[in-house]
């Protein structure tokens, strides 16, 4: 399962010293689309996502949560027990 980190996207661009019209901009979106994203207000589709990346210079892992039903180490398992 994915979970979309819209938190970053402002983490990200206030690190450039941008605001989010320039960032959008960059992104070429309105900055009422990217106020959304930022805000978590509304996901972007797979093709957004591609455009904050590239307007922000950041890696995908940096936009998503990923989630999986198996713990993937016994620390991991220990974790979720507790």
């Amino acid at each position: 399962m994915l979970r979309f980190k819209h938190e970053m996207i402002r983490e990200y661009r206030n690190a450039l010293n941008m605001g989010q019209k320039h960032a959008a901009e960059l992104a070429g979106v309105t900055q009422q689309q990217w106020s959304k994203w930022e805000y978590g207000t509304q996901t972007p589709s797979v093709d957004s996502l591609c455009k904050i990346m590239n307007a922000l210079m950041m890696p995908l892992d940096s936009l998503l949560y990923i989630f999986t039903d198996e713990p993937e180490t016994i620390d991991d398992r220990e974790q979720i027990k507790l």
